[in-house]
């Protein structure tokens, strides 16, 4: 059993009860104990290692028609949904929301700092976490990343792996590529044919190659106001629904951010690349 993975209600309350007073009643002393402890073992730990959906109270995509209650785990998902826009963070409600559409944004976020009114006593750190049933804060983050540091450990620029990866981050679909390539997934990868891609050296002269930077033979040599034909090691195809769907300014339609859009994409897909590696994303 490794830190990750206590019961401290079922296995370390029990070590800590002496076998003969290992009764009912003791046993459910030492669970009211221990809940809280379990809770953060679970949140914090599990739930980091292992992702969300591995943790004692699994958390789902967030539904903005869905009406949550105290407890509830949800993904704020980054393709928005509505007028939301999301991070791919994982929350719980810290009391049962009046209504649906609810997201955990703005008022009802619980802030990453407490006020210093929250500081001062235990009743206005309470007040601070869930101030009023009727306005107040409804949610608090509880992992960055829904995705298990185990898993994101073994992402790779394979461009299997690379395709899994991006289609689970976008909530998209991954499949098994036939061998033809006519079957892929939502979200996939094509390795493209580097043309023109050369190095030019300028000629040898004493015994090296140099080309000072005023001199006439360095336009013919170095090119610096070529085009290369293709200079993209490979292409990320992304369906054009779902990227537009990469809207971070609500109550906007049918923007044409296409930097916003391949920032959020390149945000994600550059810490899997390779270094080196060139890409493009394109729709279909």
């Amino acid at each position: 059993m490794s830190i990750f993975d206590l019961d401290h209600i079922n296995t370390v309350w029990r070590l800590l009860v002496p076998p003969d007073k290992r009764l009912p009643k003791w046993l459910s002393w030492g669970t009211v104990l221990m809940t809280g402890q379990q809770w953060k073992q679970d949140t914090f730990f599990n739930g980091y290692m292992t992702g969300a959906a591995n943790m004692e109270t699994p958390a789902t995509l967030f539904a903005y028609l869905t009406r949550y209650g105290k407890g509830d785990r949800i993904i704020f998902g980054i393709p928005k949904a509505v007028h939301i826009y999301g991070d791919n963070a994982v929350y719980e409600a810290v009391q049962d929301l009046p209504f649906s559409g609810i997201p955990p944004t703005g008022i009802a976020l619980v802030p990453d700092e407490a006020p210093d009114s929250a500081n001062s006593n235990s009743a206005a750190a309470l007040a601070w976490l869930i101030p009023d049933p009727d306005s107040g804060n409804y949610w608090v983050k509880i992992q960055d990343n829904f995705i298990g540091a185990n898993e994101r450990a073994l992402y790779s620029a394979s461009r299997l792996v690379f395709e899994y990866a991006l289609n689970k981050w976008f909530f998209t679909t991954f499949r098994q590529p036939s061998s033809d390539d006519t079957v892929h997934s939502d979200i996939y990868i094509k390795p493209n044919v580097r043309l023109n891609d050369l190095l030019y050296m300028g000629p040898a002269g004493n015994g090296y190659n140099y080309i000072p930077p005023l001199s006439p033979m360095a336009t013919p040599y170095v090119g610096l106001s070529s085009l290369l034909a293709n200079n993209f090691d490979f292409t990320i195809f992304f369906p054009v629904g779902n990227y537009n769907d990469l809207d971070a300014e609500p109550d906007v339609i049918a923007t044409n951010n296409t930097t916003q859009r391949d920032n959020i994409v390149r945000s994600f897909a550059d810490k899997i690349n390779a270094a080196g590696m060139i890409y493009n994303i394109t729709t279909y």
